[in-house]
């Protein structure tokens, strides 16, 4: 441990060479002391509920291979079977090598911020595409619907457009707005 590092003299640690269970240990770094550490033999694999220090409070599970969680099973359809809250702060689930996958009967995302600038949901395919596919997709704008596009490019066996007014310009038309004088 370097120089100021934590000491706790009433820690207690049983183990052996397949894992322990600590009392009271103190973190690698010497910064931070567990109430809690449960490791397995390969250190790698543990679940640890932190006291102090900068990670105070925090509970930490790391494991090197697949982290699985089935639950719900005296539940009913309707109900909650699996909740994640954070009261404050923001919350990541990233694949660094993968994707991410929802699979449900339905899936909703709701944004429901107090305000137009913290209530929206934003979708970011950094130079790839966004591909929506259903027998149905309705876009309700109680505003604006705007669509920006290099290319905008409709396909469709037949169209209908209900509009009070409507307002355009193409570039089909700009001789005719040049000859009328607009």
């Amino acid at each position: 441990m370097s120089e100021g590092s934590k000491i706790n003299y009433y820690s207690t640690w049983f183990g052996n060479g397949d894992g322990d269970i600590s009392l009271g240990s103190i973190s690698f770094d010497g910064t931070c002391t567990a109430d809690v550490s449960l490791r397995a033999s390969d250190g790698h694999h543990f679940l640890e509920m932190t006291k102090d220090g900068p990670r105070k409070g925090w509970t930490t599970a790391c494991a090197p291979g697949a982290f699985n969680i089935e639950c719900s099973e005296l539940l009913s359809k309707e109900d909650n079977g699996f909740s994640i809250n954070a009261k404050n702060g923001d919350i990541v689930i990233k694949a660094n090598n993968g994707k991410i996958r929802l699979e449900a009967n339905d899936i909703e995302l709701s944004a429901k911020g107090p305000n137009s600038k913290e209530a929206n949901i934003v979708l970011d395919a950094d130079g790839g595409a966004i591909k929506l596919k259903s027998n149905n997709i309705t876009f309700d704008a109680t505003g604006t619907l705007k669509l920006v596009s290099n290319v905008y490019q409709i396909e469709a066996e037949m169209m209908k457009t209900l509009v009070s007014v409507m307002q355009g310009l193409s570039c089909a038309t700009k001789d005719i707005v040049k000859l009328s004088g607009g």
